[in-house]
């Protein structure tokens, strides 16, 4: 980025691992495109069971 005059200023660091910051951006784009099908309730309800079922999923310790 020195080439073109550009600084990357980090705002938000967070202490999330590959894996959960990939899992939240899976539901957040399930969600984005649910609401777009559903409207915005049924992404609401849809991001939900989403959410259940990786719960689900942790609590049985089953691999993602």
């Amino acid at each position: 980025m020195h080439a073109f005059g550009v600084r990357v200023v980090v705002m938000e660091q967070t202490g999330k691992d590959d894996q959960q910051e990939l899992v939240e951006n899976l539901i957040a784009i399930t969600t984005a495109f649910s609401a777009r099908i559903y409207g915005k309730r049924g992404g609401k309800k849809v991001a939900a069971t989403v959410r259940q079922a990786m719960a689900t999923l942790a609590q049985e310790g089953v691999p993602e």
